[in-house]
């Protein structure tokens, strides 16, 4: 009997609910002949290639989650928390990934400072990008307020809308708000001479931030609007919609994140509201906008298949860049979107499998390379090559 191939889902949720995301990736997994494990990070089989995890007792959506042991897997699928990835969670995951030279996706890719410069010289991808600067002291937010008026800094590896601030400058003091702080409620103050260049040295300086220039987003009800545009890649390694959902910040609000007192509508409701989408193909664009540019970071991060866009449209129907991120909260996404969301992934997973039959005979790692890891087969002859994952 031919042995199943074996998808591994890092996570550090236990599920118990039934109809759940991670239910329905494992029933997925079966129908395309696959067995998934959900397995915490810091896992037993990290050291001995012997995996303890969680799967449903028949393979089938409203089975029971058991324990189950499991050998490695051939693909992994890191569906960790990003603050807890922040924190290291994965760390080991990874390097075990990268010397046995299992596919591991998401990938780590750059930052919101380094997007932004890759996404300015994109002009294909039909997005314009905000002026950003990485802030290296109070300077270079004054340069950006004496020529914007306004500037929102935001924290290097931030999530949620926590700790993004909208700077405005009036007659000579530094108004800033702040929608969420330290995973709570915002502030409001206003600043001047030596109070903001304290402000700028405790809470800016502390940790990496850039400083942009505001965006001209349309508006409703008082709040600016941005769009969460979720791509990924499927069965044949291709990038696809899994859906767009339009936030609106509260009213002079700084951020559109839920968890920031944003909202959110379906693209329906919106166009139905906004003259200005429907007659400017704002969706279309939206989607164009995304899938040009993940095609382009796939170049890059080979295993790259999940981001969730942040972008803006303004009144001439222009599309705007505000961030990516590798690991959208699926919570905001409706329902329909959730169930194709869990089904991509898999897709993506059994695509990884199918490509990467080829180089998954016995390795031997040779040495890293940057980023990238070198191997050989025990079949090779000449030149190391490289894989086509990333640590």
């Amino acid at each position: 009997m031919e042995r199943k191939a074996v998808l591994g889902i890092a996570t550090t949720v236990v599920p118990t609910t039934k109809g759940s995301l991670f239910e329905r990736m494992v029933a997925r997994a079966g129908e395309q002949g696959v067995d998934a494990y959900l397995f915490h990070p810091v896992n037993p089989g990290l050291r001995t290639g012997d995996f303890i995890g969680r799967t449903l007792s028949d393979g089938h959506q409203g089975g029971r989650w058991v324990k189950a042991p499991f050998g490695e897997p051939g693909v992994i699928y890191e569906d960790v928390y990003v603050h807890l990835v922040g924190q290291g969670l994965t760390r080991s995951l990874r390097r075990y990934a990268a010397a046995r030279c299992i596919p591991i996706f998401n990938p780590v890719i750059m930052g919101k400072a380094g997007m932004s410069r890759m996404t300015s010289t994109l002009t294909k991808s039909g997005m314009r990008s905000p002026v950003t600067r990485r802030v290296e002291g109070a300077r270079t937010i004054r340069d950006m307020l004496e020529a914007y008026g306004a500037v929102y800094l935001k924290p290097s590896g931030g999530h949620g809308g926590n700790g993004v601030m909208r700077v405005r400058l009036r007659s000579g003091v530094h108004v800033v708000d702040c929608d969420r702080w330290g995973g709570a409620k915002g502030f409001h103050r206003e600043l001047s001479g030596r109070d903001w260049e304290d402000f700028v040295r405790r809470t800016v300086m502390g940790r990496p931030h850039i400083v942009q220039q505001p965006i001209p987003l349309l508006a409703h009800g008082g709040g600016q609007i941005d769009f969460r545009v979720v791509v990924q890649r499927g069965r044949d390694g291709a990038w696809k919609l899994a859906g767009i959902v339009p936030k609106v910040a509260q009213r002079d609000g700084v951020v559109t994140n839920l968890v920031a007192g944003g909202r959110r509508l379906t693209m329906q409701e919106l166009e139905s509201r906004l003259d200005v989408l429907r007659q400017t193909n704002a969706a279309r664009n939206l989607e164009k906008a995304a899938l040009a540019f993940s095609r382009r970071l796939s170049e890059r991060y080979p295993t790259l298949a999940i981001l969730g866009y942040d972008l803006g449209v303004d009144k001439d129907g222009s599309v705007w860049f505000i961030e990516a991120n590798p690991k959208p909260a699926r919570s905001l996404l409706f329902p329909d979107m959730r169930r194709k969301t869990a089904d991509l992934a898999i897709d993506f997973a059994c695509h990884l499998l199918e490509v990467g039959q080829a180089v998954h005979r016995p390795r031997k790692a040779v040495r890293h390379v940057g980023r990238m890891v070198m191997w050989r087969t025990s079949r090779d002859r000449g030149p190391a090559r490289l894989s086509t994952d990333r640590l």
